[in-house]
């Protein structure tokens, strides 16, 4: 009977819905990790959390007489539309992607390490300069002089005119050193056209007598939820307020002074606005969303104050723009009284 190991795992957490889960990642694997995969008779799978590696025990001495190190190049590519409306992530990076590896030799991304911090979240930070096969490298690296080396070797030195990367690069994967005027970057990740759609690219490595060190781990990646401002806007043709208090539960949050409007529709409503961003969530649990609505009357005092149940975001109608040159998310919920 073939006994398999577990070479590694990978995990997804996201927190918007507070679980381990792979519903909104598509994985998907460089011909190389392919290649490697069939070498070195080794299984990956997808599971409900992420991703698992194994290796059948009777092979397990192909990786421990390795002689130089061996990367398995995995790119994350979003399956689910709404996935950067929820999650704090960048998807629209022209020629750039996250950027994570175990290889603690590295000088770029994220460090994968085997027991992350639970605060530790997918960081723009991360997010490094890439070019895959097809990419045009003058419009990357611009028309000024440039070059390219690896490991001291120089590549190309001189004005790149309309050369694609794969005619610099050749098949040889990885990560290079470049200079350009036109570029902050010192540092770009060459890639196989088939990882272009990913968002973000894992690297694990194993290097000489570093398997023992490998076996058996467990990375997380965790996907920090998106914040937004949450917009209430109660419709009604004649009743006014001056006091609205929303609460998350017993927290009362911050939200805006009541502002008397009309609706593009016509229609009369009074606004409130969170005055910070909050945080958003597929689950608020038992923290009822409600508000305290208070109604003057006509000698100055207030009325009875009425309570209503408040609806949370909609993840599918989430919207952005730049504030003060600053990505910006908001949510406008509207309350017919």
């Amino acid at each position: 009977m073939v006994r398999f190991l577990k070479l590694f795992e990978i995990k997804f957490f996201h927190e918007f819905t507070q679980k381990f889960e792979t519903q909104s990642i598509k994985v998907i694997l460089s011909r190389e990790t392919i290649e490697a995969i069939k070498s070195y008779q080794l299984i990956l799978r997808e599971t409900a959390e992420g991703l698992i590696v194994l290796v059948k025990e009777d092979k397990k001495f192909l990786l421990e007489n390795l002689k130089e190190k061996l990367t398995l190049t995995i790119g994350l590519q979003v399956s689910n539309r709404y996935f950067s409306n929820f999650s704090d992530v960048e998807l629209i990076i022209p020629n750039k992607k996250y950027y994570l590896t175990n290889d603690k030799d590295t000088k770029f991304g994220e460090i994968l390490e085997k027991n992350s911090h639970p605060n530790s979240f997918l960081s723009k930070k991360n997010v490094c300069l890439c070019c895959v096969e097809d990419s045009n490298m003058a419009k990357l690296l611009g028309k000024e002089e440039s070059t390219i080396e690896r490991k001291g070797e120089v590549l190309f030195s001189g004005n790149i005119q309309s050369e694609n990367a794969y005619n610099i690069f050749g098949a040889d994967y990885g990560w290079y050193d470049v200079s350009s005027r036109d570029i902050e970057e010192n540092q770009i990740l060459y890639l196989e056209s088939t990882l272009s759609k990913a968002f973000a690219i894992v690297d694990i490595s194993i290097g000489e007598n570093q398997l023992n060190e490998i076996l058996d781990s467990t990375y997380q990646i965790r996907f920090k939820n998106r914040t937004a401002k949450w917009n209430y806007y109660f419709v009604h043709p004649e009743r006014s307020f001056d006091t609205v208090e929303v609460y998350r539960g017993k927290e009362k949050l911050s939200f805006t002074d009541p502002e008397e409007l009309t609706l593009q529709n016509g229609q009369r409503a009074i606004m409130v606005s969170s005055n910070e961003e909050l945080p958003l969530y597929k689950d608020y649990k038992d923290l009822q969303i409600y508000a305290w609505l208070k109604e003057p009357s006509t000698d100055g005092s207030h009325s009875d104050d009425q309570k209503i149940n408040l609806p949370t975001p909609d993840i599918n109608k989430i919207k952005g723009g730049k504030l003060d040159g600053e990505d910006a998310f908001y949510s406008n919920m509207y309350v017919h009284l």
